[in-house]
């Protein structure tokens, strides 16, 4: 299946993964090449919506990956 297929509410299957917890399925998805910033209708991000469920595992994983992404992005 495509990693950045989209429901009807625009989550990719990484912010669905987020939304339930599914932390080795998160890092797996990322791994793969799913969007770590890729926004559902609402612009809610997998980051967002696995802090507002409460999924810490989920919230500090996508954290450390965005930061690592923004360090390759713009190196000090």
């Amino acid at each position: 299946s495509d990693i950045h297929a989209r429901d009807s509410r625009g989550f990719t299957v990484l912010i669905q993964a987020a939304k339930c917890g599914h932390k080795e399925v998160v890092e797996s998805l990322v791994k793969g090449g799913a969007d770590i910033h890729a926004q559902a209708i609402l612009g809610t991000t997998a980051l967002q919506i696995a802090q507002t469920v409460g999924c810490k595992r989920v919230v500090s994983f996508l954290q450390e990956k965005i930061t690592h992404l923004q360090l390759l992005e713009y190196p000090l």
